[in-house]
């Protein structure tokens, strides 16, 4: 009879740190050892939302997002994503995944958040600022992530926060870059202990980020009890526009290459988008 022997201590390493792909399929890009979620809404049934509808995720046992209120447009064909519609008089929210709340990817992650999006004319220009996604209550406050205009500008603008540096964030003047899918990224990279970088990107080109962030992220608790698309409480609600993609996933920073990865997401999608 054989005898096997193994140290109690042993323990399987995360995907990510064996440097491995996921054995699954992504219609759009290749499913990473350490994708934590991938909602593909431009694939998604078309037609409305009722209330706890759910958006499959693409990642295998994953969470879906689940429909906190009523969507009158809901999944478009034509816009290929899910649509905001401002004239419905709704505050229309999706829950995403508790993936999406930050702090629940371990100690010290490196992570890429990204979305392709869609706005529209006039996009922006309103006060309170307009709210597209986030875990986030208030700009300032309670702000672990969020994607946003930015009030009575045309300003885009993405954050990501940290304990010690409060809200680190991009803002851009969205009006050339309206009417037409955008991918917009967050790539969090572990730099060393206790530290990370931070870069933000639209499509393949870095618009803004820091060198050096203090782990780890301040989840909101008293405005934000869940990660959302939609309405974020402190921002405005009448946002028109598409969303098409949100992925979030970890990786090896010695081996992910995130021009590699830009580029290809970048040419899978915008094909099918401008099709």
């Amino acid at each position: 009879m054989a005898v096997i022997l193994q140290a109690t201590e042993f323990a399987v390493p995360d995907a990510e740190a064996l440097k491995m792909r996921g054995m699954q399929t992504d219609p759009y890009n290749e499913v990473k050892g350490g994708h934590a979620a991938i909602l593909n809404f431009l694939d998604a049934t078309a037609g409305a939302l009722a209330v706890s509808d759910e958006i499959a995720n693409t990642v295998h046992g994953g969470d879906p997002a689940t429909a906190l209120t009523a969507w009158a447009t809901g999944i478009s064909a034509a816009d290929k994503g899910l649509s905001f519609d401002a004239a419905a008089g709704v505050a229309e929210r999706l829950q995403l995944p508790e993936a999406f709340d930050l702090a629940t990817l371990g100690a010290e992650p490196s992570f890429v958040l990204s979305t392709w999006v869609t706005l529209p004319e006039g996009f922006g220009a309103v006060t309170p600022p307009n709210s597209i996604m986030g875990f986030a209550y208030q700009s300032g406050a309670e702000a672990q992530w969020f994607l946003s205009g930015h009030g009575g500008t045309t300003n885009l603008r993405f954050a990501i926060s940290s304990e010690e540096s409060n809200t680190n964030q991009v803002l851009f003047d969205a009006t050339p870059y309206v009417g037409a899918p955008m991918l917009m990224s967050a790539v969090v990279t572990r730099i060393g202990a206790g530290s990370f970088q931070l870069d933000f990107y639209r499509g393949t080109t870095r618009i803004g980020g820091a060198a050096s962030l203090t782990y780890g992220f301040n989840a909101p608790v008293t405005g934000a009890p869940v990660p959302v698309i939609g309405g974020l409480g402190g921002f405005g609600d009448d946002f028109t526009g598409t969303v098409h993609r949100l992925q979030l996933f970890r990786f090896d920073p010695d081996s992910f290459d995130v021009a590699d990865w830009l580029a290809a997401e970048v040419a899978a999608i915008d094909a099918v988008l401008a099709g």
